[in-house]
């Protein structure tokens, strides 16, 4: 069962260019398996207690490519999102730092449900 995030959210976005950079392979050549591993550590993030929820946005500037984010943190107001101190990361996110970019906030354009991992 899903739940509604707030127009903005707070995260951390998976990097196919980072993603090719630490495995060794060329991301726009082999997007299946920048997409196989942004999968596997979804599945190890939703299997861990982190307090996270998981979306897609719309990807600054580029409006026809979407972003998988891991939700740190959401809210009605940009800025005061922006202000609020970040809270701090389950380790099992720390690992994936050298993949994601963030944090940053994203407008949640499709306002749809999320899927958390523990909430």
């Amino acid at each position: 069962m899903g739940h509604h995030l707030k127009p903005f959210v707070r995260g951390y976005a998976f990097d196919r260019e980072k993603i090719g950079a630490v495995f060794e392979f060329d991301h726009l050549k082999d997007p299946s398996k920048v997409l196989s591993i942004i999968g596997f550590v979804l599945e190890r993030i939703v299997n861990s207690e982190a307090d996270v929820a998981l979306t897609v946005v719309y990807k600054p500037g580029a409006e026809n490519e979407m972003l998988s984010v891991i939700v740190i943190d959401d809210d009605f107001d940009e800025e005061k999102l922006k202000n609020r101190p970040m809270r701090p990361l389950h380790p099992e996110l720390d690992q994936y730092m050298n993949i994601l970019t963030g944090p940053c906030v994203w407008m949640e354009q499709n306002n749809h449900d999320a899927h958390y991992a523990r909430r």
